[in-house]
């Protein structure tokens, strides 16, 4: 089962939740479900196909039947309004909110296991490893990797995230990400960090002239702003990664490896009270 922050439609999150629960136990029904958490079959069927909505009053019945705990009730929570909002400002406000909680849910990459970002292709096999049934064939991932590398890097790439705890050898024999989600947290400082982003920024070079232009997409603006005006391209910027984060998320069929650089700085010094700064 997926984890709820996953989701960005409680119906969807629903039915799994409920296949899940069928398949543990054969016996139990939607009708039986519905008597669980205190309403008729019929009224559960109409939320789930999304003809009605869950009241406010129904609300505490679902957490409750659902067992979730602490934030992941507010999360649920959320996730009603958001699929209930009646208008655009609403939706948003809810939205803005899944997006934080979802956040602290993130797995923040701890100083001590820096070295996940001291060699650029680690972050790439362990998104290949969502998807790539891995174990053991090194010739295979290596070839998957764009540029290509060589199986001894996999290797190497392999035995860092395994001891960092990133990913874990399952008992199928198959390797999985151990978190869903990974970040450098908030604020970070490591020049493992400052080498992997320049690493990417290059690759992002090479992949001009490497990839055909249908399967990619460059684009380059040049703008004035000021501090102020800065500041807000920082924050849509920082939004816009937020909401791509959540489209990575809700996709089920994911089959490839993709790195997404946003780049904003200064190409001029600050022209104040009538001279350069």
């Amino acid at each position: 089962m997926e984890s709820i922050y996953t989701y960005f439609d409680y119906r969807k999150y629903l039915v799994d939740l409920f296949e899940v629960k069928k398949k543990v136990n054969a016996a139990l029904s939607l009708r039986a479900i519905a008597a669980k958490i205190g309403i008729n079959s019929g009224t559960l069927v109409r939320i789930l196909n999304g003809e009605r909505n869950i009241s406010k009053k129904l609300l505490p019945s679902f957490v409750g039947f659902l067992k979730l705990k602490g934030k992941e009730t507010l999360y649920f929570r959320c996730l009603v309004e958001f699929n209930q909002a009646k208008n655009n400002a609403q939706r948003r406000l809810q939205y803005d909110q899944l997006i934080a909680l979802r956040n602290e849910y993130r797995k923040p990459v701890n100083p001590d296991k820096y070295e996940y970002y001291e060699n650029w292709y680690n972050a790439v096999i362990r998104e290949l490893l969502i998807f790539f049934p891995y174990n053991e064939n090194v010739e295979e991932i290596a070839k998957m990797v764009e540029p290509e590398i060589s199986p001894a890097q996999v290797k190497k790439a392999i035995t860092t995230l395994q001891r960092i705890k990133f990913i874990k050898k399952h008992d199928d024999g198959y390797y999985k990400p151990e978190h869903d989600f990974v970040s450098t947290g908030a604020a970070w400082r490591s020049v493992a960090i400052d080498l992997f982003q320049k690493a990417m920024m290059e690759h992002g070079v090479g992949a001009f002239d490497r990839i055909e232009k249908e399967k990619r997409d460059f684009s380059t603006m040049t703008m004035s702003f000021s501090k102020e005006g800065f500041l807000k391209v920082r924050q849509i910027l920082k939004r816009t990664r937020e909401e791509i984060a959540a489209v990575e998320d809700a996709d089920k069929e994911r089959n490839q490896v993709f790195q997404l650089n946003f780049q904003l700085f200064p190409l001029s010094k600050p022209y104040l009270n009538g001279a350069a700064k």
